[in-house]
């Protein structure tokens, strides 16, 4: 499992999740338009859930491998 870092981002203030920045987190998933692009992906995060929730989806603007 590769794990991630979040980062800040438009995208994600756009999402109103700018609490995830610089927490780590492991793909779970990823996800590509239908020209292959990567969209993002399902991370799950390492340690405390956010708002209750283990798994969130980070835009591709928003971590770092």
């Amino acid at each position: 499992m590769k794990e991630i870092v979040i980062i800040p981002s438009f995208a994600l203030s756009e999402m109103k999740l700018d609490a995830l920045v610089g927490r780590k987190a492991n793909i779970v998933e990823v996800l590509k338009d239908h020209n292959g692009t990567i969209r993002g992906c399902w991370a799950s995060l390492i340690g405390e859930p956010y708002m209750e929730k283990k798994e969130w989806f980070i835009p591709y603007s928003s971590f770092i491998l």
